[in-house]
C-alpha cells in the first residue's frame, strides 16, 4: 500500500488514502489498517481516474473527497463525495461537480473544497459545507480555491497556494480569515 495523501484515526484504526495502488484493488481509495492487517472498504475506487485526495470523520461516519466519479464508473462510491457506514458507500448528497481536494471537519459541518463552483444543486464556488443532509455555505467569488483550511473558534483560516488571490474581486494575500466577512 502506498500512502500518497492523509491519515485518520478512528477507534483505534488507522484510515489511510491510497490512489497510488493498482487499478481494482480492494484497497485502491482508501485503506484500513486494524493493527494487524490492512481492510478494503468495499470495492475501493476501481475507476480508471479514480482517485481519493481526501478523508474526514464527520457524524460517526467516514467522509471520503476526490476525482472519482459513479457516473462514469458505476462502482466508484460517489459523484467526488462519498460516506462509508462502516459497511457500505453511500452517494451523500447531490454531487459536486469537479472534485474534492480538501475535508475538514468544524462543530456541525464538515467543509469541502472543491475546484468547481457547484456543490449539490447551489452554486458555492470552490468552498462549500455539507451539515449531513444538505450543502450550505456564502456564496463568495474565489478566483482560486483555498488549498487548505482551518477552523479556528468562530473564524476560518484560509490557506492559498497562489500570490494572485482575488475574493470578490478584491486581492487578498495568501492566507486570510473569514468571520462573517474577509
Amino acid at each position: 500500500l502506498r500512502i500518497l495523501t492523509q491519515a485518520r484515526i478512528s477507534n483505534g484504526d488507522i484510515y489511510i488514502t491510497n490512489s497510488g495502488d493498482y487499478l481494482n484493488s480492494p484497497f485502491r481509495g482508501v485503506a484500513r489498517w486494524d493493527g494487524q492487517q490492512w481492510h478494503s472498504l468495499g470495492m475501493g475506487t476501481p475507476g480508471f481516474n479514480s482517485k481519493v485526495w481526501a478523508l474526514e470523520f464527520f457524524q460517526g461516519d467516514l467522509y471520503i473527497g476526490g476525482s472519482f466519479n459513479k457516473r462514469f464508473f458505476p462502482n466508484d462510491p460517489g459523484v467526488h463525495f462519498a460516506r462509508w457506514d462502516g459497511q457500505q458507500w453511500h452517494s451523500s448528497g447531490n454531487p459536486v461537480d469537479v472534485l474534492v481536494s480538501g475535508l475538514v471537519k468544524d462543530d456541525s459541518v464538515l467543509y469541502a473544497i472543491s475546484r468547481g463552483d457547484t456543490f449539490g444543486d447551489i452554486r458555492l464556488p470552490k468552498l462549500a459545507a455539507w451539515d449531513g443532509s444538505k450543502w450550505c455555505g456564502t456564496p463568495t467569488n474565489f478566483q482560486i480555491g483555498p488549498t487548505s483550511i482551518a477552523p479556528l473558534q468562530d473564524t476560518m483560516l484560509l490557506l492559498f497556494s497562489s500570490a494572485q488571490i482575488m475574493v470578490n474581486g478584491v486581492q487578498m494575500p495568501q492566507l486570510i480569515y473569514f468571520d462573517g466577512d474577509y
